[in-house]
């Protein structure tokens, strides 16, 4: 299936590898069919990310300026999370992403202008940015947010931060809990004087209203998850399995195979199916 050549994805990923790479293998993916993609970043991220797109023309890079953060000089420049000192750091990472959810941040104006250019069609975020302001600016819609993990995990960790009983997860089954069996619980009150759990409690306010949810990961093996798991977004939010996402940043199937590990590791998966049948 093709694209029409007028459809434009804007994707923002958060500012680790981890993060990052997945949605990089999306980019590709969408470009092949046809797709424009603008993928908005810091200059640190733009330097690995630069090679892996330069033969696409489809794709470009939209540079933002990532803020000071607390305890650290500005001169260590600390733009990934990869690049902190120390875990200590870890929250003043995260809450150095904060003026992104920000009315006032200062890069909103040039990145609006730089994706202005034509018509988004959708925005692909990560969950720590779901709340970011940009997108309201950028498209009418909520964006799609991307996961890396599939939506069986996903499950327990939404239902385990909207404090859903043990008592009944235990007592109803794994795959059969959904919205209307959790407790309408208000958690922002409780974390006013931990930042990372606020920082948390606002993502995942906010992807709850996201426009669907993309999962690194297949649908044949995540068939019985996916409904509970919507049930739990706005209305009409869909979970999309698109994984996994490093095979779309493979040249070519047959490139792929040529590869003497990745002809192991199949001859591995193989006979372990062969083993268990």
């Amino acid at each position: 299936m093709t694209s029409s050549p007028n459809t434009h994805v804007v994707v923002f990923p958060f500012m680790s590898h981890s993060h990052t790479f997945p949605l990089i293998d999306l980019s590709i993916a969408l470009s092949r069919h046809q797709a424009r993609v603008t993928i908005v970043t810091v200059p640190a991220n733009s330097s690995f990310i630069s090679p892996r797109i330069q033969t696409i023309p489809l794709i470009s890079l939209a540079d933002l300026h990532f803020p000071a953060i607390d305890g650290l000089p500005e001169a260590c420049r600390c733009q990934n999370l990869s690049e902190i000192p120390s875990l200590q750091f870890f929250v003043s990472f995260l809450t150095a992403t904060t003026p992104f959810n920000s009315s006032s941040n200062p890069w909103r104006i040039p990145a609006t202008s730089l994706c202005a250019s034509s018509l988004i069609t959708f925005l692909v975020g990560t969950p720590a940015f779901a709340k970011t302001s940009a997108f309201q600016d950028w498209s009418s819609m909520p964006p799609a947010l991307c996961h890396f993990s599939s939506p069986k995990p996903l499950w327990p960790m939404l239902i385990t931060r909207l404090l859903l009983p043990l008592s009944l997860l235990l007592s109803t089954g794994f795959c059969r809990i959904s919205a209307a069996d959790v407790l309408d619980v208000n958690l922002s009150s409780n974390t006013d004087s931990n930042p990372f759990a606020k920082f948390i409690a606002e993502a995942g306010e906010a992807e709850l209203q996201s426009w669907g949810v993309i999962a690194n990961s297949f649908v044949e093996l995540e068939i019985d998850f996916i409904s509970p798991l919507e049930s739990f977004y706005s209305k009409g939010a869909k979970i999309w399995c698109v994984g996994p996402t490093f095979l779309y940043g493979r040249e070519s199937t047959t490139n792929h195979h040529k590869d003497d590990n990745s002809v192991s590791l199949m001859k591995w998966l193989d006979g372990r199916a062969a083993e268990a049948s």
